[in-house]
């Protein structure tokens, strides 16, 4: 054995200094048998691999000498002797070198050590299984090659009883987090201490995580083996904005039709029908008790602003918002290693261009997304922001316009008309204040989204940028994106890096600058700038 140490021991020397040269000959001029290459942790090379923090393409060159000697050593029965290191596991902590590999982020190591015979279902000293690393590691690239083209059981619990969704929340890993309730895993799955994945999140202060949570349906109600909810295990770390977030909604919150309360999203036609209810009444109103006594001039106004009205609302309310279109050619595998998770979409499993959000409510996703407007029960973006402009203008016209006759009409200020659109025998004055109480109240909610959508198209950008709700965790990266937009693409060519793919896994973020802000109910986004230092 203590021959197999040293002859280990040299060549991790080897391989941290990146001297090939020296590790093939290292292995060449060995004579003891390669199973036993070992230290007493039985930790073996295959371990060194992927604990190694060299270039992924590197460690490659590393991995094919010691595969090559392999096979000249033990020919036909190289194959079994390879398998045998690969589901080698450590002593204590019962760790393979797949295991290891999937931990530290390296896809292609993670791929050859299948393709060697690594054991895709091993489990850990505490239970812990292929999935529950990549959750940990925060790997999307990684992750996706193992649920679909490994077919790992991404809802398997560990010694604690946590699945690898607990895991992601408790390390805020927010776009496996999204991956994993795109997958329809159990949301509020509890482990052995009665915890959801929604009291780890709490309990790491991860706004976005909490957030994504809720949305999906997580219970914020649920008490742990403390008897806790997520509320006061997040009062503990003393993260205001997540206290804020989980919360119970008000009742305030549940009728402010601006910012719709963090809770799971449901597309209900409710608001929708009370616009139209609203508006029909309101236009009844006016045509039978206001019209009559109104000039003609001033009633053929009122029937045109209402014509505009209605037309672009059914306009709005049924046209495409720029909903992306499904690329069914690229895989979900093909997406994670070649764009960034923040472009790619769990959900409708296709890339996302800048820009571009997945509404919950419509469950696609949006080119340019705006906002969802429960109103005209559809979301605004690039395919009919300026029609929804188009809309609000006119129906705070028609609103403006209706109080100030409605209210007129109400006081007689209006002089005996001389041309009559149409009479009736009866006044009710009563009429009149009602219209222009509706129509006023209804002005004073429309007339700031108008503003906001004025000065949206002033600044060509969006009510999604400019006023979501961003809380960021602490990250730390190493990039400098000095760029507003930042690229979507992963994966570089091999002539910028030397034959090798950046796979964004070894990274360190550190945000230098974070624009919070809060409005409404449109979701949230990043306005962060990385400091990107070349590997």
């Amino acid at each position: 054995m203590s021959d197999g140490n040293d002859l280990e021991a040299d060549l991790v020397i080897a391989l941290q200094t990146l001297d090939t040269h020296s590790f093939k000959d290292t292995l060449q001029k060995s004579t003891i048998d390669m199973t036993s290459l070992q230290d007493q942790n039985k930790t073996n090379i295959f371990h060194e691999f992927a604990k190694s923090v060299i270039r992924e393409k590197l460690l490659m060159d590393f991995l094919e000498i010691t595969i090559s000697f392999f096979y000249k050593r033990y020919g036909e029965n190289a194959p079994e002797s390879i398998k045998f290191l690969m589901n080698s596991s450590t002593v204590e902590e019962k760790i393979s070198p797949l295991h290891l590999a999937v931990k530290s982020g390296k896809l292609k190591l993670t791929k050859e050590y299948v393709r060697m015979g690594g054991d895709t279902e091993a489990k850990t000293s505490k239970n812990q299984t292929i999935g529950h690393m990549a959750s940990i590691h925060g790997s999307m690239s990684i992750l996706a090659y193992l649920k679909y083209e490994v077919g790992i059981n991404v809802q398997e619990k560990d010694s604690n009883g946590m699945t690898p969704l607990h895991l992601a929340a408790k390390y805020g890993n927010e776009y496996v987090v999204l991956s994993l309730l795109a997958w329809k895993c159990d949301i509020n799955s509890i482990d052995n201490d009665k915890n959801t994945p929604l009291h780890l999140a709490a309990f790491s202060g991860n706004y976005r995580v909490c957030r994504a949570l809720l949305f999906a349906g997580a219970d914020r109600k649920f008490l742990n083996s403390l008897g806790e909810n997520p509320y006061a295990v997040a009062n503990k770390q003393g993260n205001v904005d997540v206290l804020k977030l989980l919360a119970n909604p008000s009742i305030l919150a549940r009728i402010n039709p601006f910012k719709h309360p963090v809770k799971p999203v449901k597309n209900s036609y409710k608001l929708y029908a009370f616009f139209v209810i609203l508006f029909i009444l309101r236009y009844l109103l006016v045509i039978l008790f206001v019209i009559p006594h109104l000039d003609i001039e001033f009633a053929v106004a009122s029937l045109i602003i209402f014509l505009f009205s209605t037309v672009t609302f059914m306009m709005v309310s049924h046209s495409n918002p720029g909903f992306v279109h499904f690329r069914r050619k690229e895989t979900m595998v093909f997406l994670y290693q070649t764009y960034q998770a923040e472009f790619v979409c769990p959900f409708c499993e296709t890339r996302k261009p800048p820009k571009a959000r997945h509404c919950p409510y419509c469950d696609r996703c949006v080119k340019k997304y705006d906002h969802h407007c429960p109103w005209i029960r559809n979301c605004v973006g690039r395919g009919n922001h300026k029609l929804f402009i188009v809309f609000i203008i006119c129906i705070c016209i028609d609103f403006l316009y209706n109080a100030v006759v409605g209210i007129m009409d109400y006081l007689n200020l209006f002089s005996a008309p001389s041309n009559k659109f149409f009479s009736v025998n009866e006044y009710r004055p009563e009429a009149a204040l009602i219209i222009s109480i509706i129509s006023f109240i209804s002005f004073l909610f429309t007339c700031p989204v108008a503003f906001i959508q004025i000065t949206n198209a002033i600044k060509n950008t969006t009510t999604h940028e400019r006023f979501a709700y961003n809380k960021n965790t602490k990250t730390t990266i190493s990039k400098t994106i000095t760029s507003s937009m930042p690229s979507m693409t992963l994966i570089r060519t091999s002539e910028e890096r030397g034959g090798d793919a950046y796979t964004g896994n070894n990274i360190s973020v550190s945000v230098s600058s974070i624009k919070k802000s809060k409005y409404c109910c449109y979701g949230s986004s990043n306005k962060i700038t990385e400091m990107l230092s070349p590997e």
